[in-house]
């Protein structure tokens, strides 16, 4: 897309609000293309998702086995991820609940718990994987990675 001066107009002029809904949805036909802003917002969220925004929890309450993908405990640390982006703060978009979530596999020799879910936040709702791993199984730790697909 060009304007009058045939410069590309790309959506550096927009505000984050405008922005955000374009990292974790389709983009819709006639948008301009991102420009650095987009682009950076787009780094810093796929980094932070990409590399599983890792938060370690321990529970002293929790005995045996590994949170599954329904309980407080993953649900709360999701939620936890989504709320602390950058880009969701900068929106002023928050998280509301995870609904259909399920389990997509178990793996007993690594001892990772894969999951899947709709999530609505105040932008609307999408889908997130996440998963659930020791971290120290010993004293009861282990940390939830997520990414909004």
């Amino acid at each position: 897309m060009e304007n009058q001066n045939n410069k590309e107009v790309t959506t550096d002029s927009w505000s984050w609000k405008e922005i955000l809904p374009l990292l974790v949805k389709p983009r819709p036909e006639g948008t301009p293309p991102a420009g650095d802003k987009e682009n950076n917002a787009i780094l810093a969220s796929r980094s932070v998702l990409g590399l599983g925004l890792v938060y370690y929890f321990a529970s002293f309450f929790f005995a045996g086995g590994l949170p599954s993908c329904d309980s407080d405990e993953s649900t709360s640390i999701v939620a936890q991820i989504v709320n602390d982006l950058p880009v969701v703060k900068r929106a002023g978009e928050k998280f509301i609940e995870l609904k259909s979530i399920s389990e997509n596999g178990f793996n007993e020799e690594s001892q990772l718990r894969s999951c899947e879910a709709t999530l609505i936040t105040t932008a609307g709702k999408d889908t997130v994987q996440y998963s659930v791993a020791w971290q120290d199984q010993d004293k009861g730790e282990y940390y939830v990675n997520a990414r909004i697909l």
